[in-house]
């Protein structure tokens, strides 16, 4: 988690540190995760978390409870997939997760992801109410072995840029 960091620098820098795992997706474990970083939110903050993700999860057991333990602490839950699987991925494990299928975002590619069209789209429809009210916002990426070390990069270019805008 980034919890100590407070200026965009210091959160970019931090972002683009995170290392490749290359493992299989725990998404049920990387929401688990974010549940417990939200724990230390602001109380007078939107908790928004934002999954992503190729798509391509190793297991779904125990989304469906986990997605509920998320939204009871979280304000608003979106998904983006990206890449080659992420037109044969079932999007429905994806819309349990966010509890909205509007709240599920795919990008054709990774390169995508850092596109001006792309993040316009973004900003218009998730972003721009942070930057009226107080937002904590976390992202969960995925690093597994379906996603390369040049997919991992533009994933972490992305997360990057989207916290320049918060």
């Amino acid at each position: 988690t980034l919890g100590e960091e407070s200026d965009i620098e210091s959160v970019q820098v931090a972002i683009r540190s995170l290392p490749y795992i290359g493992r299989e997706t725990d998404v049920v474990r990387g929401l688990e995760v974010a549940i417990d970083a939200l724990s230390t939110a602001r109380d007078d903050a939107e908790r928004i978390v934002f999954l992503v993700t190729d798509g391509m999860f190793k297991d779904n057991e125990g989304l469906g409870a986990v997605s509920e333990r998320l939204h009871a602490v979280a304000d608003s839950v979106f998904a983006l997939t990206a890449g080659p699987t992420a037109q044969q991925a079932p999007l429905k494990d994806l819309i349990t997760v966010t509890q909205d299928s509007d709240n599920v975002f795919v990008a054709g590619n990774f390169q995508d992801l850092n596109s001006q069209r792309f993040e316009s789209d973004l900003f218009t429809d998730v972003l721009c109410n942070c930057l009226e009210i107080p937002t904590d916002f976390l992202f969960v990426i995925d690093s597994s072995g379906s996603i390369d070390g040049s997919q991992w990069e533009l994933m972490k270019k992305f997360v990057a840029n989207t916290a320049s805008l918060l």
